[in-house]
C-alpha cells in the first residue's frame, strides 16, 4: 500500500508559518492565520478549503492526523470534485477509485499460450 504524503517534511527544523501555507496550497486551500509560534503544533490555525469553507485546526491535526475541511469530508459524493484541487485527497481518491486498466483480452481465435508473459501481473 502506498503511503499518503502531505509533501511536507520539515526535517530537523521546527515547523513555521510558511510551511503551513505550503500545506494549505497542497490541499487546494489557503492558510488564513497570519502568525504562528514557530514549532507550535497544537495551537489551532485558521484555514480555508478550495471550496471556500473556513475552519480551524492545529498543525498536528492537519499534518499528522490528515484532517482538512470538516464540511467537505462529509460530502463523500463530492470527493472526485474535491480531488481535482486537493492533491492530498487525490492521492487517496484516485488510487482507490480508478484501478489500473485490465490487460487487453486476447482474441478467442488465438491459440492458448503456455508462457507466463501472457498472464496478468499481480498488483503491488
Amino acid at each position: 500500500m502506498r503511503a499518503l504524503r502531505c509533501r511536507f517534511d520539515p526535517g530537523p527544523r521546527p515547523v513555521r508559518l510558511g510551511d503551513m501555507t505550503d500545506v494549505a496550497l497542497f490541499r487546494g486551500g489557503q492558510l488564513l492565520s497570519t502568525s504562528m509560534l514557530t514549532g507550535d503544533l497544537t495551537t489551532p490555525l485558521s484555514w480555508r478549503c478550495g471550496l471556500g469553507h473556513a475552519f480551524t485546526g492545529s498543525p498536528r491535526l492537519v499534518l499528522i492526523g490528515g484532517h482538512w475541511c470538516p464540511v467537505c469530508v462529509r460530502d463523500t459524493a463530492g470527493y472526485e470534485r474535491q480531488a481535482q484541487t486537493n492533491q492530498f485527497l487525490a492521492q487517496l481518491y484516485i488510487t482507490h477509485t480508478r484501478p489500473e486498466p485490465l490487460p487487453t483480452p486476447r482474441p478467442e481465435s488465438a491459440e492458448p499460450s503456455h508462457h507466463t508473459d501472457d498472464l496478468p501481473r499481480a498488483r503491488r
